[in-house]
């Protein structure tokens, strides 16, 4: 008798919870409230879908009959990895979409590292930056004020993920293509200056300038430093 009345209270207070109340997620997070997953509802959806009973949907996820009931009645919720087999029995399964229904991608799990071979913090942007030890190129995580500083300059706009090590390495090659050809606009736009084989004599060398009479006269169009002496 003490049984059947402690199940009675039990089954008065799940009644009185109902189902599964966002307002505590709504709190935290605004937008929780636009959509509800009401567990309750899906686990009956997922029975009535694959013709299975309490007892057979325990059994199949490994559970007790009680549980399961527990999860209809709103007073225990399922793991989201028992939750996501719950809804795999009916072909069913779980999305996260952004705002306007657009997929949302987990981050990569095969990013550059720091030297510890330890993930960067996933809040903090990551680029290439020059060791100033070993003037090595490395990777590097701004930290919140230089990170904040570089999105006001980027128009508010935060960029991709985490670089893995290839993409990283083509950025690398791509920058260093840019250099080089930028070096090589730059000297053939740059003037050439000619510089005269100098063929004065030697008493050309004791003056300012070349002396009367001298074949060569180099030292009226050639600039300071530009004449060469010839060998003798």
């Amino acid at each position: 008798m003490e049984g059947v009345l402690r199940r009675t209270r039990s089954v008065s207070r799940a009644c009185e919870r109902g189902p599964m109340n966002t307002t505590a997620l709504a709190d935290v997070h605004p937008d929780a409230e636009r959509t509800p997953l009401h567990v309750p509802g899906l686990v009956r959806r997922v029975r009535r879908a694959t013709d299975l009973s309490q007892r057979d949907l325990a059994a199949r996820l490994g559970v007790s009959q009680a549980t399961v009931a527990r999860w209809e009645m709103g007073s225990a919720e399922p793991s989201l990895l028992l939750f996501q087999r719950l809804l795999g029995l009916a072909r069913w399964g779980l999305a996260v979409v952004g705002e306007e229904g657009q997929p949302v991608e987990p981050m990569a799990t095969d990013t550059c590292r720091d030297r510890g071979h330890r993930r960067f913090p996933a809040h903090l942007d990551v680029e290439d930056a020059v060791d100033p030890l070993t003037w090595e190129r490395r990777p590097r995580a701004r930290r919140r004020p230089h990170r904040d500083r570089r999105r006001r300059l980027a128009g508010g706009l935060a960029p991709g993920d985490h670089p893995t090590w290839e993409a990283l390495e083509e950025a690398r090659a791509a920058e260093r293509a840019r250099r080089r050809a930028a070096s090589d606009e730059r000297a053939r736009l740059r003037p050439r200056q000619s510089l005269t084989v100098c063929r004065c004599t030697g008493a050309c060398f004791l003056t300012a300038g070349c002396i009367p009479g001298c074949r060569c006269g180099c030292e009226a169009v050639s600039t300071v430093g530009s004449r060469l002496r010839e060998p003798r």
